[in-house]
């Protein structure tokens, strides 16, 4: 009966796991997508200072904002640091993007948790819908984690019996020396 169980729970989890995997390539695309908003959205507010920058500055961003900054106007050095964390905020977001764009999937992932954004990623994941993706990435992503969710399984629910199992093989095995070792000392004597 135990062993029944434990195949059914290992068949269940190995499911469960592929069907997690599978998940990841599509988490990967809707997060992509929300960044890709944010930086159109972050784009679209810069595009009103370059206007005013390229009419005033030659195009220099820098220049305008340079110039908002040493204005002895509290309003105008707000507006300065505005202007100055959007331009770095689409900087960054088209980083993120081109580094989730470019590779593999595995060099996808690796570029998630590296440039990890928690709000983005929560953003993403509340509005996360679940889908079964049939690509070649999905799949090779589904049988992956399912296969380590299977072996996870296998080492909780088997691992303690067979341990006990070559505990118990080793302890005859030394025992079972040790009783040659005796005789072979008796037969010497």
């Amino acid at each position: 009966m135990y062993r029944f169980f434990c195949q059914v729970t290992e068949r269940l989890v190995f499911l469960a796991s592929a069907l997690l995997g599978m998940q990841i390539p599509a988490f990967l695309a809707s997060y992509r997508q929300r960044l890709d908003g944010q930086l159109f959205e972050a784009t679209q507010a810069l595009a009103s200072y370059r206007e005013i920058a390229v009419r005033n500055h030659e195009g220099d961003m820098q220049r305008l904002i340079d110039s908002f900054l040493v204005s002895s106007d509290a309003s105008s050095r707000e507006v300065g640091f505005i202007i100055l964390e959007t331009r770095d905020k689409v900087e960054q977001l088209q980083a993120k993007l081109m580094a989730l764009s470019d590779g593999s999937l595995f060099s996808q992932l690796w570029h998630f948790f590296s440039y990890w954004d928690g709000q983005a990623v929560q953003g993403t994941w509340q509005l996360y819908q679940p889908t079964i993706l049939l690509t070649f990435e999905a799949l090779i992503c589904a049988l992956l984690i399912g296969f380590i969710g299977s072996a996870v399984s296998l080492l909780v629910l088997r691992g303690p019996s067979w341990l006990g199992r070559q505990l118990v093989d080793f302890m005859a095995v030394k025992r079972g020396r040790d009783m040659a070792a005796a005789a072979q000392r008796r037969l010497q004597q």
